[in-house]
């Protein structure tokens, strides 16, 4: 599976770009341990390996934890940081242990609501199992339910306990905001299940979307995005008039909703929209869809190239080069395209395409000799991206 930009790495590719910078960053690959020509690690004896210490349990929960900070004091590095930190504490702390009980109990007990509060919930479903994020929606009394709610779309398990839990919230909860966010979690289980091999599971779910499709609602869009998350190639002919629809929001909810569809028609329909579409925001978000998969490479490919060559929005230029990046791990035809976009120097992509073949081993990466970081980017890039 491709390795995708977070959205800090995005940001400081973009904040590069927009200063004119001709030159590339050297990033190093992550998840890949040491490099291939490190020496091995010295043996201890001839006899035996001395293993390296566990890192102790934390003894107490982080400050941020006892007292979610306000919007105003979070910054987009703060929040990613808290996010990461919240992912590691529940990947770490034992199930049962006093100090885990604690972690939920401040999640789901009247925590001031805000950035910081979505980012440590989002972190610790991501490491929880389906009973515990279930715990927490039966328990839960916030101000602010609805982040607990969609957070539970972050489960890496899909089992029909939670998803019957996700539906019930979809009417049952008091809170009209609550109930959204159940849809939006309830699709993304479908996709989750779909992709962990639980296809009877995630045909439930899509059974479920397509009816509720069928019957006439006020908040079609949100219908329509939770098909999207889930996935549903079955639900997609459902979606050809709010395909041609007025409503921007509803047309980019549309071919959003193809990204995981990854078949010839679904690939036509986002470079269709891409290609076609009269709204700078409706092609961006045909863009961003069309990096999710890699089928029709070549289809992909061309249509993402073209965009990042003559699109009117500059905007839409970038975020075609950026889905390249992303293809191109995989997928020759991108790749092919990043590297002509990299070499036609008229093209104000062209910087942008070189740095993300650089950051990927594709060319050689000379390192600037001072550069100060773009604003808000801190040394640690931290990937924050869900449903990879």
């Amino acid at each position: 599976m491709s390795t995708r930009l977070s959205p800090n790495l995005r940001t400081l590719l973009l904040g590069l770009s927009s200063i004119g910078v001709a030159s590339g960053l050297a990033f190093a690959a992550s998840g890949s341990g040491a490099s291939a020509s490190a020496p091995a690690p010295a043996r201890v004896s001839p006899v035996a390996e001395v293993a390296p210490p566990e890192a102790p349990l934390p003894t107490e929960l982080p400050t941020w934890a006892s007292s979610f900070p306000g919007d105003e004091r979070v910054t987009d590095a703060q929040r990613d940081a808290i996010q990461n930190e919240a992912r590691t504490l529940a990947k770490t702390l034992p199930a049962g242990s006093p100090l885990r009980a604690q972690l939920f109990a401040r999640l789901t007990d009247a925590p001031r609501c805000g950035r910081a509060h979505a980012a440590a919930v989002a972190g610790t479903f991501s490491e929880s199992s389906p009973a515990e994020i279930e715990g927490a929606l039966a328990s839960m009394k916030t101000s602010c339910d609805e982040v607990i709610v969609e957070a539970a779309g972050f489960s890496q398990a899909a089992e029909p306990t939670l998803v019957s839990a996700l539906e019930r919230l979809t009417a049952g909860h008091r809170e009209e905001a609550s109930r959204r966010a159940a849809w939006l979690a309830y699709g993304s289980l479908g996709e989750t299940a779909r992709r962990t091999g639980k296809p009877e599971l995630a045909s439930v779910i899509d059974g479920k979307l397509e009816k509720s499709l069928g019957v006439k609602s006020g908040d079609r869009a949100l219908l329509v995005k939770a098909v999207g998350n889930a996935g549903c190639a079955s639900c997609m002919p459902l979606l050809a008039g709010d395909m041609r629809s007025s409503d921007v929001g509803l047309r980019s909810a549309a071919v959003a909703a193809h990204r995981f569809v990854d078949d010839k028609s679904g690939v036509q329909a986002m470079c269709g929209a891409l290609a076609a579409d009269k709204d700078d925001a409706v092609r961006d978000m045909a863009a961003w869809a069309l990096e999710w998969r890699g089928g029709e490479a070549t289809e992909r490919a061309a249509c993402l190239e073209r965009a990042a060559r003559v699109d009117p929005s500059k905007r839409v230029r970038m975020q075609a080069t950026l889905a390249l990046g992303v293809l191109a791990d995989d997928a020759a035809p991108a790749r092919a395209a990043l590297e002509r976009l990299a070499d036609d120097e008229r093209l104000d992509v062209s910087s942008l395409a070189g740095r993300s073949l650089e950051m990927r081993g594709m060319t050689p990466a000379p390192l600037l000799a001072a550069l100060e970081p773009a604003a808000g980017v801190g040394p640690t890039l931290l990937d924050t991206s869900a449903g990879d």
